[in-house]
């Protein structure tokens, strides 16, 4: 009995190698899309924001914006960024940047509302 379970193990263990040996692999590796990793870098710029994480914040949104430079949702993020750092005039500059991109952006126009009145320019805020 010993001497028939040695090769029978033998055969059955070169079987399932084999058998996973013919197995393809895919031709190619499938890539992230641009507006895929665009959307990554944005959610990761929110998450970061979220975090109190601004400077990662703004990386992201950099990246995001070196993807699609015409997009008005990244510099709003980076506004965002700047705003919770107390660099105003830098969140102004995206917020309007933003909203040349986009004149109807709503939110854009709410930070840039928000960050005229804590700069105390209140007939600008309204």
């Amino acid at each position: 009995m010993k001497k028939l379970l040695f090769p029978l193990t033998f055969i059955i263990i070169s079987l399932i190698y084999l058998s996973c040996k013919s197995q393809k692999k895919p031709e190619f590796e499938p890539r992230m899309t641009s507006k895929r990793a665009f959307n990554l870098h944005l959610i990761h710029a929110n998450e970061f924001i979220k975090l109190n994480d601004y400077d990662k914040a703004i990386q992201e949104a950099n990246a995001a914006l070196k993807i699609n430079p015409k997009a008005a949702e990244g510099y709003n993020l980076l506004g965002i960024a700047f705003f919770f750092k107390k660099v105003y005039k830098f969140a102004e500059e995206n917020f309007l940047k933003s909203l040349n991109l986009r004149p109807s952006y709503a939110q854009a126009y709410n930070n840039l509302g928000n960050t005229s009145y804590l700069k105390g320019e209140i007939e600008q805020a309204k």
